[in-house]
């Protein structure tokens, strides 16, 4: 279980991996040149020197319709030994922003968010497995549980018949002193003692057996030493069970049939993902960017540069370029729409084919468990009742071979019938006494197996797996 439990652990942990995708994402750029170039123009001077200061600042956020949207806030700082420059040095600071839509391919939850939704569902399924996994476990403990309270009851039988054979062997070797026990008898009783001393060795090594399943179920260490006491007495209340509410529970708690449900929607998701992907791609962006421009602006005689004859400057910083664009002075904006339609997605829709035959096995799947959980339903039904009428046959028997073997001890302290038979009967005795522990036992680990069937146990609650 703690390895199994792991699992939804990390499925959840690659889920938050896929959200992250849809996270704000912030660059930041920053970078710094020198160039030195010689002239190609006569007029600009034989030997240009630039010097540039870039900075820019940029958000993007990513939905799960399949929208983008990004901000970018940018600033370069030019300064230049190029003649007849206006401005010098310039700032020049541009703040844009863009959002982008696909209208048919890409467009929607299901095509474009189809990772995280199917991630969302394999925790689902890997927490099914969990709780599949803790009902079989559970269940597992429960057998073993019983197995060992069984084999415990077992030994006290035998230790019991081997006491009573004792005392017996006991009262014909006294008798064979006095004559009135033949030395068969007392062979007869010798051997029905190392019979019982053999059986009280077997039922104790079978403890030791049952014993190391319910350790090594439990997660004991091996060889610890440690004994394991069951507190439980072997008794039972029969209950009456009905086969329809059984099945509705089934239905409706089943590990199994979540898991099934869960994997068929997958398909479904992957089937309107591919139907998506078949479309054309048609794309809506949409651009507004504003400018802003300051720096050392140069004022020539009769405005023309080429005089080269300077009157007057007028002197801006990089603020300035921002004032611009918060003041929209140079606004731009653009709209377009961009329709892509690939020769592939026309002639092949193999995509689409096979996600279709996915969901169609899913299908199938999933009725097919349903099914067998049905069968299981109806075998468990038969198995209690079949089992309760056998706790009474042999809770019967018990008794009828207790007043038997009461009967032939009279007959024996009577010298009516020889040891033989006696011994005969004090066996039936054991193993109707053994029979009627067993099948006790048997309905217990049915009641188990009716809660696993089920899918509906108060352990898994207290473990914190849920219900």
């Amino acid at each position: 279980l703690a390895i199994e439990r792991l699992v939804p652990e990390m499925d959840v942990l690659s889920l938050k991996a896929i959200r992250e995708n849809y996270l704000p994402l912030f660059a930041l750029t920053y970078s710094n040149s020198d160039t030195n170039n010689p002239g190609t123009w006569g007029v600009e001077g034989s030997n240009i020197r630039q010097k540039y200061d870039n900075l820019s600042f940029n958000v993007t956020q990513r939905f799960a319709w399949g929208t983008s949207i990004g901000a970018t806030l940018y600033s370069r700082m030019t300064d230049t030994t190029r003649a007849y420059s206006l401005i010098n040095p310039s700032y020049n600071s541009t703040f844009q922003f863009n959002l982008t839509q696909p209208l048919l391919r890409g467009f929607g939850d299901k095509a474009a968010n189809v990772e995280a939704i199917k991630a969302a569902r394999t925790i689902q399924i890997a927490d099914a497995s969990l709780r599949a996994t803790a009902f079989q476990t559970i269940y597992q403990v429960e057998e073993a549980y019983w197995g060992l309270v069984a084999a415990r009851e077992n030994l006290k039988v035998q230790e019991s018949s081997l006491a009573g054979s004792r005392d017996l062997l006991a009262r014909t070797r006294a008798g064979a002193r006095i004559g009135t026990e033949s030395g068969v008898e007392v062979l007869n009783a010798e051997t029905e003692v190392a019979r019982y001393e053999d059986a009280v060795l077997s039922a104790a090594r079978i403890i030791q057996s049952r014993e190391d399943q319910l350790k090594k179920l439990l997660n004991f260490p091996a060889g610890d030493g440690e004994r394991l006491v069951p507190l439980d007495q072997p008794t039972v209340e029969l209950r009456n069970v009905s086969a329809e509410e059984i099945l509705r529970i089934a239905l409706d708690n089943r590990p199994e049939m979540e898991t099934a449900r869960r994997r068929a929607e997958n398909s479904r998701t992957d089937v309107d993902y591919y139907r998506n992907q078949s479309l054309p791609r048609l794309d809506l962006s949409l651009q507004f960017w504003a400018l802003g421009v300051s720096g050392v602006k140069y004022v020539y005689q009769d405005n023309n540069p080429l005089t080269g004859i300077v009157i007057d400057k007028i002197v801006g910083g990089r603020g300035e370029s921002f004032s611009d664009i918060l003041k929209g002075k140079y606004k731009n904006w653009s709209v377009n729409l961009t329709l892509e339609v690939p020769l592939w997605g026309m002639l092949s829709r193999s995509g689409l084919a096979r996600s279709k035959a996915a969901e169609e096995q899913a299908r199938l799947q999933m009725e097919k468990q349903k099914r067998d959980i049905e069968f299981e339903v109806q075998d468990i039904v038969r198995e209690l009742a079949a089992k309760a009428r056998i706790i009474a046959s042999s809770t019967r028997y018990r008794e009828l071979a207790e007043k038997q073997v009461a009967s032939e001890t009279q007959r024996y302290q009577q010298g009516l019938v020889g040891s033989e038979w006696l011994f005969k009967y004090r066996q039936d005795l054991a193993n109707a006494r053994s029979a009627e522990i067993q099948a006790v036992v048997d309905y217990r680990i049915a009641l188990a197996r009716l809660d696993r069937i089920r899918g509906t146990s108060p352990a898994l609650a207290s473990a914190g797996i849920g219900n």
